[in-house]
Order: C-alpha cells, then sequence, then structure tokens
C-alpha cells in the first residue's frame, strides 16, 4: 500500500472531525489518527509518511494543524523528521516518557575502579554537633572514620579528597578496607556481609578548598573545589554510610545520563 493510500484509507475510515463529538484541538485528533494507523501497520517502520501537502488534502485540515500534528509524534519519539527526505516512522507505539534518572550505583562502582582509594586513616569516632549533621546520625553515636586519597592506577598524583564514616557494625572490617582497592565501599559490604544498599542519595555543592584539602591536590588554597557529599541507606531508611570527596574545580567535571524509561500500560 502506497503512503498516499494509506493516508486516503486512514482519513476514510476516522471520519471528518467536524462531525465527531471530539473537542480536544485539532492537531491532536490528526497526531491520534495517525499514531492509529502506524499501530494498525498502514505506515511500517522505516516507512515514510506522506508529505505535510498531502497529509492535508487527505484529512481536510491546515498544513499548519498537520505540521503541530507531526511535531506533536516526533516529540514522543514516533516519528524522526529529516530535511530533504521527509518524515520517516521510528517506533509503531509511543509507550515511552522521559524521566531524569542517574544510575548511582554504576556511576559509582565505575568511579571507584577508575579511581583507587589509598586509606591513609582509619579510626572510631564519636559524632556530635555539625558533625552528626554532616554525617546525618544521631548525636554522639560512635561511626568508623576513614579517610584517604583517590588516585588513577599507576600514579602518585591525588585526584581526590575522601572522608568517610561507616556504620560499626561489620567485624573485621578493617581487613577488608585494607584489601578494597578499586572496588566501592558498598560493593564491599554487600559480598562480605550481605548489606544490600537501597538508595543512595548525593548532593555536589562548589566550595573553596582548604588548606588541608588544597595541599593533598597539589591545588591553590582557597580555589575553587567541588564536594560531593553522598549517604548511603539500607533496609528501613538505615543510614550505613556517609560521607563526602573534594576535587580540584579545574580538575573535574560531573556528568549524568538521562535515561529513557518505558511507560507501565494501565
Amino acid at each position: 500500500m502506497s503512503k498516499q493510500d494509506a493516508a486516503a484509507r486512514h482519513a476514510a475510515t476516522a471520519g471528518p472531525y467536524r462531525k465527531t463529538r471530539n473537542r480536544a484541538p485539532l492537531y491532536a485528533v490528526l497526531a491520534q489518527r495517525l499514531t492509529d494507523a502506524i499501530a494498525r501497520g498502514d505506515y511500517p517502520i522505516g516507512s515514510l509518511l506522506p508529505t505535510e501537502l498531502e497529509l492535508s488534502e487527505s484529512f481536510g485540515m491546515s498544513r499548519q494543524t498537520v505540521r503541530e500534528a507531526l511535531r506533536q509524534m516526533t516529540a514522543i519519539g514516533l516519528l524522526v523528521r529529516q530535511p530533504g527526505v521527509g518524515t520517516r516512522v521510528q517506533r509503531t507505539h509511543a509507550p515511552i516518557r522521559y524521566i531524569h534518572s542517574v544510575d548511582s550505583f554504576h556511576d559509582l562502582e565505575d568511579y571507584a575502579k577508575s579511581l583507587h582509594l589509598k586509606i591513609e586513616l582509619t579510626k572510631m569516632v564519636e559524632v556530635s554537633g555539625e558533625l552528626a549533621e554532616f554525617v546525618g546520625c544521631r548525636e554522639s553515636s560512635r561511626w568508623l572514620y576513614i579517610r584517604g586519597v583517590r588516585m588513577l592506577e599507576d600514579s602518585d598524583q591525588a585526584v581526590a579528597f575522601s572522608e568517610t564514616y561507616l556504620k560499626p557494625d561489620f567485624p573485621n572490617i578493617r581487613k577488608h578496607l585494607a584489601n578494597l582497592s578499586g572496588t566501592a565501599l558498598h560493593v564491599m559490604l554487600e559480598r562480605e556481609y550481605g548489606e544490600v544498599i537501597q538508595e543512595i542519595r548525593q548532593r555536589i555543592v562548589s566550595i573553596a578548598l582548604s588548606e588541608e584539602v588544597a595541599h593533598v591536590l597539589n591545588a591553590e588554597p582557597g580555589s575553587p573545589g567541588l564536594e560531593i557529599r553522598r549517604r548511603f541507606y539500607g533496609p528501613g531508611n538505615r543510614l550505613v554510610i556517609s560521607g563526602h570527596v573534594i576535587h580540584a574545580g579545574s580538575q573535574f567535571s560531573y556528568e549524568s545520563r538521562f535515561i529513557r524509561e518505558a511507560l507501565q500500560e494501565p
């Protein structure tokens, strides 16, 4: 079936707009009719739709209405418009929507692999005051403090300053920390202790580097830095890990992925 025949058939079976009680905008009605035609197989994936002029004549609608209908269908991923070629069918259905989602678990695992953690200090600390607020825990609670630097493999140059507070609930944890290497801390906890992290909350803020951190990162004190604060939660919203890494602003950029997720049909 040619694209002109498909348009004519669909226009005939759908009926003119003026005979319906649908009060939706004309472009929305046309977009729905074309969507139904694509789902029915009138326009297979990869085929070209009729031109705007042909659709306008077939459906008895203005070219402006046709253009807006095609724009709406393109926006949801059904069509792709190629200058000099035409409007091509990309999908048969449009059960999709955009959400802003960061694949934090995979990102952090990759981060740990590429920037190995060299631990310089571990000690038990009692957390109170502003530090308790930073960690997100109760006053006077005890945590295992882990300080170190992250560096590229086969390099002595520190890329990030790291401070972590870990719940002291894991026997012989220091032995596993010594062998952490390029493994993310939350991955090690799941592997060795069955502690499954269910949620990671992350916040990124710009800061001025303190003298201590600037020295570690071979940067100027007071120069711009990027602080990434993370909290890791297990079942029941139980805080397991809290801390931050700090990068010199000139040495680090942060990227997010925007993932297209399937929309659940009702």
